[in-house]
């Protein structure tokens, strides 16, 4: 589940890219402590989706775990968990002295947040609105 909501966020996220004139496919999920090894050409002119941390919403935990069935019974069933996804983007753009690579950088993720203050909620390929992933807040 965790995979299909980053999957989901790096999807919208491209489309929001392409229509700014970003290169094609240059938002990937990949785990950015890999940078410092040899993957981290692969990493370059992208920008990266890593999941930092995972931590329930403690919040929302007090639910039932009992609901009532029409023959009267109680049966128990498992209550939602909620969490919360920490994601970290990153903008990685390295190359030779002769360009600033940094403010290019610096503009991807400028990008990024703009399309979080566009888009709050997501929706399926449908069109319907899938409230079992996540509202950004």
């Amino acid at each position: 589940m965790i995979s299909n909501a980053l999957t989901l966020i790096r999807d919208h996220l491209q489309a929001f890219f392409a229509l700014r004139g970003f290169p094609a496919n240059s938002v990937i999920v990949e785990n950015i402590g890999l940078l410092e090894t040899t993957h981290a050409n692969n990493f370059n002119g992208n920008v990266i989706i890593s999941l930092v941390n995972v931590e329930e919403e403690s919040t929302l935990k007090n639910s039932k775990a009992y609901t009532t069935w029409p023959d009267n019974r109680a049966r128990y069933q498992h209550p939602p968990v909620y969490l919360n996804l920490y994601v970290l983007f990153t903008a990685v753009l390295f190359g030779d002295a002769t360009h600033d690579y940094y403010e290019e950088a610096l503009h991807r993720l400028s990008a990024v947040i703009s399309f979080f203050q566009a888009q709050k909620t997501f929706r399926n390929a449908d069109g319907s609105l899938d409230l079992t992933y996540f509202c950004i807040v």
